[in-house]
């Protein structure tokens, strides 16, 4: 109808979801909208920097409410991302809401889930107040959004030893604090990319449904010790190129 689903498509499309005989819980990311995007008309002077994400739903309730409701009453095992998050305030706001809403539900008799939080490492202030961070989200997640606020483009090489450097970086900080990072950027489009994003240690790849096998075989055949060594090699490069064309050349190498 030309505007947002519902709380009652919502809760059918978040069913069908929990019914799946998934070996893992499914992951809603909450929409990733813009102020344009959402209002139709008014523009910010700087969009890309505005109200989106997390930001824009908690300043729209008639947007953020519906689908929290819906995740609720699923009552299933679901993980949430949270988009384009600048502050640890931001989750705890999210997550008071949450609690209200489950209270609500409870009061009217009806059951509902617990979603797990996680976060969208799409701004550095993710990274730079980690410790913080991690005490409110369960896992972390690296996409297209961290590639341009990383590297101030969208069309940077993702072979830059800055961005690939900007992930390990993640990585090591979130395991210190025993959570998981997954990664949709598209790197993961890319079969030489594979066992270096491995070797950089991340828990997780998230990859389109067409490349699920080819990406699922590729991990399984991938030495995990050589992909650390294939990693450690492609982040020393100064030239996108040469670190591209070396991961290329080694994985013959890390497969088993």
């Amino acid at each position: 109808n030309g505007g947002p689903p519902g709380e009652e498509d919502l809760l059918n499309i978040y069913q069908a979801l929990a019914a799946l005989d998934a070996l893992r819980p499914p992951v809603v990311r909450l929409p990733d909208l813009d102020w344009h995007e959402w209002a139709g008309h008014e523009t910010e002077k700087n969009p890309a920097l505005g109200r989106r994400g997390i930001r824009l739903l908690l300043s729209a309730p008639e947007l953020l409410r519906p689908q929290l409701r819906a995740l609720l009453r699923a009552a299933g095992p679901f993980h949430v991302l949270l988009p384009f998050v600048s502050s640890v305030t931001e989750v705890l706001r999210v997550k008071q809401l949450l609690n209200d809403l489950g209270e609500e539900l409870a009061a009217r008799g009806e059951p509902w889930g617990n979603p797990v939080v996680g976060l969208m490492a799409d701004l550095p202030a993710v990274l730079a107040a980690s410790d913080i961070m991690c005490c409110e989200a369960n896992f972390f997640h690296a996409g297209d959004h961290m590639v341009r606020y990383v590297m101030g483009t969208d069309a940077a090489d993702l072979f830059d030893a800055a961005f690939l450097l900007q992930c390990l970086l993640l990585v090591e900080r979130m395991h210190r604090r025993h959570k998981k990072v997954a990664v949709s950027t598209r790197l993961v489009n890319e079969p030489a990319a594979i066992p270096v994003l491995i070797g950089l240690g991340f828990d997780e790849l998230a990859v389109p449904t067409g490349a699920l096998a080819a990406t699922r075989q590729l991990v399984r055949e991938t030495r995990h010790n050589t992909a650390r060594l294939v990693a450690a090699k492609v982040t020393s490069f100064w030239e996108p190129g040469q670190a591209r064309e070396y991961a290329r050349e080694a994985l013959a190498r890390v497969r088993i």
